[in-house]
């Protein structure tokens, strides 16, 4: 059933997107990608290249490139960037301590090689039920005051297993689009 409302969405698709998303390892990008995907929670092998998905959200139509998060994928990230229109960033609520200025250097890189300024830039604070960062916490990790003027960014608060801030980060992105 599933997919046949998938196949009867795309024929009102009014725009295509090309979404990179990039995080720490084990922040939770895959179950979340997989999560929009399936609607359903399974467990993974952690990503060592990429995974990339088709998720259509609000006559949108995402094609979401997760990107390893390790330290060897993340060197060949910017290979990846061609025709991206969107950035979204899954960090780990719960332990913003793990590689912030090794996360905020390949969040530059990122920027830098992307083909424009002013993209949506969605920040996925996941892991929320084992402590949820306050705003500026996250703010200060992602270091978003050096990138304001290349984005407009929204911070969500996620949580796959319960599904909580999942459909409202897909309408935040849709909605730059459409």
């Amino acid at each position: 059933m599933g997919q046949i409302i998938n196949k009867l969405s795309r024929i009102y698709i009014k725009k295509k997107v090309k979404v990179f998303m990039a995080g720490n390892p084990s922040s939770g990008r895959t179950t979340i990608l997989y999560k929009w995907k399936n609607q359903k929670i399974e467990y993974y092998q952690p990503t060592l290249g990429f995974n990339v998905e088709h998720i259509v959200h609000n006559q949108v139509e995402f094609e979401i490139w997760d990107a390893g998060g390790g330290s060897a994928v993340r060197n060949i990230w910017i290979h990846y960037l061609q025709g991206v229109e969107a950035l979204i960033a899954v960090l780990d609520s719960s332990d913003l301590k793990q590689d912030q200025d090794y996360f905020q250097e390949q969040i530059k890189k990122l920027l830098a090689n992307l083909p424009s300024n002013n993209l949506p830039f969605l920040i996925l604070a996941n892991k929320n039920d084992k402590y949820q960062a306050s705003l500026e916490e996250i703010e200060k990790y992602v270091g978003i005051e050096k990138f304001k003027s290349q984005i407009q960014y929204k911070i969500i608060y996620t949580n796959p297993f319960s599904g909580e801030g999942l459909t409202e980060a897909l309408d935040w992105l849709s909605q730059r689009f459409i």
